[in-house]
């Protein structure tokens, strides 16, 4: 028991080399060395522009949602406002917001993950 509490040679602590790679492996090494941050980063903006869309996308939706429901509640109240036009007009919305997802995502630059198109 003595034994193992006692300190040991450094050289037995450090850890064994990893065994060696096969050449698909050292190819892929050698190629995610060459580019560090280039797929990573391009990657994260896409995602970004993902959820930046998909957030957009869902606030223009809820609009919409709450415009049905307004229109509804003023044909109920006896209102004479015409939900086609409330419709129409979230429709409108809509289309606008994917305009400039369009301009304001990547077609803006021309640029996508740093490269241009």
């Amino acid at each position: 028991m003595q034994d193992l509490l006692a300190p040991q040679p450094r050289h037995l602590l450090r850890r064994a080399p990893p065994p060696p790679a096969s050449a698909p492996a050292r190819a892929a090494a050698a190629e995610a060395e060459a580019a560090p941050g280039a797929p990573s980063a391009a990657l994260r903006k896409l995602t970004l522009r993902l959820l930046s869309a998909r957030s957009r996308a869902a606030a223009t939706w809820r609009g919409i949602l709450q415009r049905r429901e307004l229109a509804e509640d003023a044909d109920d109240q006896g209102e004479q406002r015409d939900a086609g036009e409330v419709v129409a007009a979230a429709a409108q919305e809509l289309e606008v917001a994917a305009g400039e997802e369009a301009v304001g995502g990547g077609a803006r630059a021309g640029v996508l993950g740093g490269r241009r198109r």
